[in-house]
């Protein structure tokens, strides 16, 4: 059956194919409305459902329906579905060409039967829903699809796999089941996981100015953060770069090594970031809080701020600090954590590049105060190439502790952060040069001179006779 001009499904009517029977065509040209109030708009065997319907026309969707029946639409095709309306495929295998999921509606991918519903160069309009859920385990494969405004929602049972290059959704959800594959998912405005899982070779990008939130999930696979991230209870055994800013809510652990090139990472008091792999590396951008990073950290471009302003950042392994790196830390007080910031690494220190201080508050350094920025439980190697501080601070030296062997790298204060003594004046007198009319008595010269406290200059009129020309 071969349809080439306009087709109305309305009522309780539905289209019946034969098992391995001939397919429904909607050929280039022509349209097929469903406005059927049947729950199955295309029926056919409910077992093998193996009816065939080939779409080059134009399919609408106007009231949610299934299809027992295996779907294929060529690059000329368009599938729509009215906005709150949904359109469960049983058997879809093959979906190119444009599929416009209107507001609040869904193309739902339900179940499987010998072959995946394939989405390759497919552009998916539209806000709605691409979903892929059932406990028949449905396989949706997207290859380089476009869905700007559209979610794609992975839930208990559904597989999504994101093949080669690269495939955009405005937001990925994921409640259960799988979303693997070795290509590249784009995500523009929001991610949330609280189930499932993420593995394969391929990467998962959360853009800049989206949001996302991975909570008690496992991540498989490469994952990059280009927007805002929160993490807690995550493990990601993929490598993790982030150029955005991530928030460490809950204890992280990312196996497979980090790599931060800008951005932001917080990891605030009583949380863990653990990196394996090559560890933390700092490329750029800042890492700052009060918890822990457990794993090595090689800090070669970027900034270390332990605390927020003052606290304590530390390190469970080794910390490296390369030429371009900089530890910065607040000083506020001589007492570690909470009137200056501190750096504690359980392991070896090796150093080079910059420190940064700054003083905030109205503490004022004096002779003889000091600041254990660095605490190390094995060696400090190295030192700071440059160093950015206050006035009246002395640049670091460091030593080791006979007592405990534990490296500190330590910041002493010289002379006080005073204004210099104003040099005390000797008293002088200005005399008046012109006779006055005056009488003698009468005639006031100013005299400038040091009065009270030293360096303080006050100002007296004094009588003086006139001088004679």
């Amino acid at each position: 059956m071969t349809n080439t001009g306009t087709i109305n499904l309305s009522g309780a009517s539905s289209i019946r194919l034969p098992s391995g029977g001939p397919a429904f065509t909607n050929a280039a040209g022509g349209t097929l409305n469903i406005d059927s109030t049947a729950g199955w708009s295309f029926v056919s065997n409910p077992t093998t459902q193996d009816g065939v319907v080939d779409n080059a026309g134009t399919i609408n969707v106007n009231s949610g329906t299934s299809w027992e029946v295996a779907f294929n639409q060529a690059g000329t095709g368009s599938l729509n579905i009215a906005a709150g309306k949904f359109l469960s495929l049983q058997n879809g295998q093959s979906v190119a060409g444009t599929v416009n999921v209107g507001t609040g509606s869904t193309l739902w991918v339900s179940e499987r039967h010998g072959v995946n519903a394939s989405f390759s160069g497919t552009t998916i309009g539209g806000s709605g829903t691409v979903q892929v859920v059932g406990g028949a385990g449905p396989v949706a494969d997207f290859t380089n699809v476009s869905a700007p405004s559209a979610k794609l929602l992975v839930g208990s049972g559904g597989t999504a796999n994101v093949l080669a290059g690269t495939t955009t959704f405005a937001a990925l959800e994921i409640t259960g089941g799988t979303l693997s594959g070795a290509g590249t998912l784009n995500v523009t405005a929001s991610l949330n996981q609280s189930g499932g899982s993420q593995s394969g070779a391929g990467i998962t990008v959360l853009a800049s100015g989206a949001t996302g939130t991975l909570g008690g999930v496992s991540v498989g696979r490469n994952l990059t953060n280009l927007g805002t991230l929160d993490l807690s209870g995550t493990s990601i055994s993929g490598l993790f770069t982030n150029d955005g800013t991530v928030n460490v809510t809950g204890a992280v652990n990312a196996s497979g090594g980090m790599q931060q090139n800008a951005g932001l990472t917080t990891v605030p008091a009583g949380q863990t970031l653990g990196v394996g792999g090559s560890g933390l590396v700092l490329a750029g951008g800042t890492l700052m809080g009060n918890g822990m990073i457990s794993g090595n950290v090689n800090n070669s471009a970027g900034i270390v701020a332990p605390g927020a302003s003052p606290g304590i950042l530390t390190i469970n392994g080794d910390y490296t600090q390369g030429a371009s790196g900089v530890l910065a830390v607040d000083v506020g007080g001589t007492v570690a954590g909470t009137e200056y910031d501190q750096l504690v690494v359980n392991g070896n220190v090796f150093l080079d590049g910059n420190l940064s201080t700054t003083l905030f508050g109205s503490y004022t350094p004096l002779p003889g105060d000091s600041y254990t920025f660095v605490s190390a439980t094995g060696t400090i190697t190295g030192s700071f190439a440059n160093v950015s501080q206050p006035v009246g601070l002395l640049p670091p030296v460091a030593a080791v502790s006979p007592l405990t062997g534990a490296g500190e790298l330590i910041v002493s204060v010289v002379s006080p952060s005073l204004p210099p003594a104003i040099e005390p004046t000797y008293n002088y007198t200005v005399v008046a040069t012109e006779i006055s009319s005056e009488p003698v008595e009468n005639i006031l010269v100013p005299v400038l001179g040091v009065e009270g406290t030293a360096g303080t200059e006050e100002s007296s009129l004094e009588k003086k006779p006139p001088a004679c020309s």
